[in-house]
């Protein structure tokens, strides 16, 4: 119990240890901590045989901190005896709150490996996951995307949409220098690049021209990003490729010169229309009213016509004027437009070009066709009406069949003359060509909302153009 409770030492007489006190203290000494060596001071019986307690005792000794003496004892042995147990008790004791106290810093360092185990973990964790975020957008991105060692422009990752763009394996770029790599960017594009990033440390949007297999040129918008990969410092580009955009714009700014040009060319023929139809109409008018305000005032003169022939003279001319302005008028927005489908409307420019131009328009159309979309209607009006005017002024024909059906999604209108012919390719490449550049007008004009022309001819073989446009809610 004493054992138990802490006792310093042990000092026991041989005749106390029965059988029980003896197995007692022997399963004690063995069952002690590691820091601890109980020291048992033995006093037993004057030398002699050895009892059977001192038997049993001497199994353990040489493994215990066990002093025996024999009696008789002086008082001074046994308190030296006591003292040197006690102060080795103290020692004892002394290393168990040393051993207790490294326990504990070992128990505290072990919660705080296990605590920046953990939180290194999850930043590990978080890193992955940022990482395969990155990379699977990086990948994924539709955008050209590629990764620059910034110390000397090496490769280090780029995407499939970069391979796309440039038309490329990947080996192509990865693992190679910029300097090494025979395209991508112009000397003097890429000069300009990197001079822009020292200055500014980044890039946003700026307009450049990449070069591509086969001596293609694109127009991309070119970003780049300083960013760590790796542990060395990067340079992340973004493509956008604004190529078609480019064309399209150059596109419009063509057909807006072009559309000014007809602008004024209409102008020009309305002018005309005034000038030399209802101006000299209402001139002769004014001057016919003065002859008659004259003969009127000079009753007693003599008169080559009478009044009621200078008046119907007067209203026929005013007829004419009004036939011309009426005709102008329906040039220039036909009714018809408003009303009728596009079988009505082409049944209209035929009988005009009929009239105007002894043109025989044969129309064969397999149905009505309307259109809602009245942009799309005037259009289609005004490239037919085009289309046989050219016949007219260039095929040397006084017949065009033109044919109007549905064909899967689409409305079809084919313009077919047995003409001269010419080349296409020549004619649409030749800018100088007046006949090319309304059929080059015409074409882009139907790109732009959807639709598109087709040419088949050749010099002495006839025309054939057919105009394709979307039915409505067609994409």
């Amino acid at each position: 119990e004493r054992l138990a409770e802490g006792a310093a030492a042990v000092l026991v007489t041989e005749e106390a240890l029965g059988d029980d006190s003896r197995a007692l203290l022997v399963e004690a000494l063995k069952q002690q901590p590691s820091w601890s060596d109980l020291p048992v001071t033995l006093l037993l019986s004057p030398a002699g045989s050895p009892t059977r307690p001192q038997r049993e005792l001497s199994a353990i000794l040489p493994g215990s901190n066990v002093t025996v003496l024999r009696r008789p004892v002086p008082s001074t042995t046994l308190i030296s005896v006591m003292n040197a147990a006690l102060r080795t008790r103290q020692r004892q004791y002394e290393v168990r709150e040393h051993l207790q106290e490294r326990e504990q810093r070992a128990a505290q360092l072990d919660r705080l490996v296990r605590q920046r185990t953990a939180r290194l973990q999850r930043v590990n964790n978080k890193y992955r996951a940022t990482r395969d975020l990155f990379f699977t957008l990086f990948h994924a991105n539709p955008l050209p995307i590629a990764i620059n060692r910034l110390q000397d422009g090496l490769f280090i990752d780029v995407n499939e949409a970069f391979l796309h763009y440039f038309n490329v394996e990947r080996g192509a770029f990865v693992g190679r220098t910029i300097a090494e790599v025979n395209r991508w960017l112009p000397d003097d594009e890429r000069e300009r690049l990197v001079g822009l990033l020292r200055q500014e440390g980044r890039v946003q949007n700026v307009e450049m021209y990449t070069t591509h297999p086969g001596e293609v040129t694109k127009t991309a918008l070119i970003s780049i990003e300083i960013v760590g990969v790796q542990g060395e410092k990067a340079a992340l580009s973004t493509f956008l490729d604004i190529t078609e955009r480019k064309e399209a714009e150059e596109q419009i700014g063509r057909l807006a010169s072009q559309v000014t040009r007809a602008e004024h060319e209409e102008r020009h023929r309305i002018s005309q229309i005034l000038h030399d139809d209802l101006q000299q109409q209402l001139y002769s008018v004014q001057m016919q009213l003065a002859f008659l305000r004259g003969s009127l005032e000079a009753p007693g003169a003599l008169k080559a016509r009478s009044a009621p022939e200078e008046v119907d003279e007067l209203e026929q001319m005013v007829q004419d004027a009004i036939e011309t302005t009426r005709r102008l008028s329906v040039d220039l927005s036909p009714p018809i437009l408003h009303e009728e489908g596009l079988a009505e409307g082409l049944a209209w420019i035929a009988a005009r070009m009929s009239e105007q131009y002894r043109l025989d328009v044969d129309l064969q159309a397999d149905g009505s066709f309307h259109l809602a979309d009245h942009g799309r209607r005037v259009l289609l009006f005004q490239v037919v009406r085009e289309l046989l005017f050219n016949a007219v002024k260039h095929a040397q024909v006084s017949r065009v069949k033109v044919f109007l059906q549905q064909e899967g999604q689409a409305y079809r209108i084919d313009v077919v003359d047995e003409g001269v012919g010419f080349d296409p390719e020549q004619l649409f490449h030749d800018a100088a060509l007046p006949a090319g550049q309304g059929l080059v007008n015409a074409r882009e004009r139907l790109r732009l909302t959807g639709g598109r022309m087709e040419v088949e001819s050749a010099p002495g073989m006839g025309t054939r153009v057919s105009i394709f446009t979307p039915m409505e809610g067609s994409p």
